[in-house]
Parts: structure tokens; C-alpha cells; sequence
């Protein structure tokens, strides 16, 4: 089971709040038919970080009787949840930590691209490139003129192909005797 509560403690009744988010939790899982171990377990560990004031979440994983994971969130979820299934649900784990996995950004337009390598732990990209048509091959259509498909390596008669012939190259490519669109 899956459970993500708001364990902020910003108010003076910080400890009823909770106390009240786990209670709800506890009876939505019982609902959805949590084992009785692992409701057990999820009573003993709710509770988030209480040395640390302010905002704060907590995700927490339990099958078979054994917690998973917990994990304080730096962010409260938007809403509580409290799910049953057969597999974790960590995306609010994955949505907290965001600026620590590992990323690529991409941001492409009709010039070329910019690419940007980051690390897990790091907030400047390890890694930047830019493509632009010098460095992307781009084959851009004249204005008015109809698009050609590419390419592929045909044998030279156009709309014909010699049985048993395969066509091999070695070395530089040889510019084409006819136009590949023939």
C-alpha cells in the first residue's frame, strides 16, 4: 500500500492534524481491504519528521507487514491518499525530488536544437550541445516546391529492381548519375 499525508507542523494542533490524516487513512485502507499487519505498521511509522517545523509531507510504503519506504517530502502532497495496490505508487516521492534524478532538456525549433545534460545532484548541466542545420543535416523544401521522399539506396533504374542484386558500397559515397528521385 501507498499512503501520502500532509504532515506539516506550521499550526499548534500540528499533532492532532496528523493525528486526524492518519486516522482517515487507516479507514480508507481498511476499506479498500488492507491486511491488518500492514495497517499495524503504517499506526507505528505516520508521523513525519516532529524536530523539523513547518511544511512538510511524508510517503509511506508498506506490504506484507514490513514498511518499504518512508520518506519525508520537502512539499505536502496536494491532497492526501491512502492506496491499496499491487505495486507502490511513488510519483509523489518522484515529484518531490524532481531536482534530484537525472534529467535531459531538449529544446528544439525550425533552427536546430539545444540539448542540456544534468546529473542527479546538480543544478548545472554537465553536458550542452547545440545542433543547428551545419550539424543536424536538415533538407529543407523550397518554398513551393513539393516535398521528395527520401532516399533509400536504390539500384540506379528507377522503379525497377534487379533480382539478386544487392547494392553494396565501400568507400566515400559516389554522387548519384541520376536524380534519387527519378
Amino acid at each position: 500500500m501507498s499512503v501520502h499525508l500532509d504532515t506539516s507542523r506550521g499550526a499548534h494542533d500540528a499533532d492532532k492534524q496528523i493525528e486526524l490524516r492518519r486516522r482517515a487513512a487507516r479507514r480508507s485502507l481498511s476499506e479498500q481491504g488492507a491486511q491488518e499487519a500492514d495497517l499495524a505498521v503504517l499506526d507505528d511509522i505516520v508521523g513525519g519528521a516532529p524536530e523539523l517545523p513547518g511544511p512538510q509531507g511524508e510517503a509511506l510504503f508498506v506490504s506484507a507487514g514490513r514498511l518499504l519506504g518512508a520518506f519525508t517530502l520537502v512539499e505536502p502532497p496536494a491532497a492526501d491518499s491512502a492506496q491499496v495496490l499491487p505495486v507502490p505508487d511513488p510519483l509523489g516521492v518522484a515529484i518531490d525530488r524532481d531536482h534530484q534524478l537525472p534529467h535531459v532538456v531538449v529544446a528544439v525549433d525550425r533552427e536546430g536544437a539545444d540539448v542540456e545534460a544534468y546529473p542527479a545532484t546538480g543544478y548545472e548541466p554537465t553536458l550542452r550541445r547545440t545542433f543547428n542545420g551545419s550539424t543536424l543535416h536538415i533538407t529543407r523544401v523550397r518554398a513551393g516546391a513539393e516535398a521528395r521522399p527520401p532516399t533509400t539506396g536504390a539500384p540506379s533504374t528507377c522503379g525497377q529492381r534487379t533480382p539478386g542484386r544487392r547494392l553494396t558500397t565501400y568507400g566515400p559515397p559516389r554522387p548519384p548519375s541520376r536524380p534519387p528521385w527519378c
